[in-house]
């Protein structure tokens, strides 16, 4: 079985650029709607305790 370096190196190349744009268009995203929730909780907990 021939191994078809091109294809090897095409494949390597898009899979980099698959990885950058999921990072960068949907996993940056869902990290920042994370803190995002996490610093609402933390404000409405404050809110809570000082309530109390």
């Amino acid at each position: 079985m021939l191994i078809d370096w091109f294809t090897v190196a095409a494949q390597a190349v898009n899979f980099l650029i698959l990885v950058w744009l999921l990072k960068r268009y949907l996993y940056q995203p869902i990290l920042h709607a994370i803190d995002d929730r996490e610093q609402r909780i933390a404000d409405e907990l404050d809110a809570a305790a000082a309530k109390q």
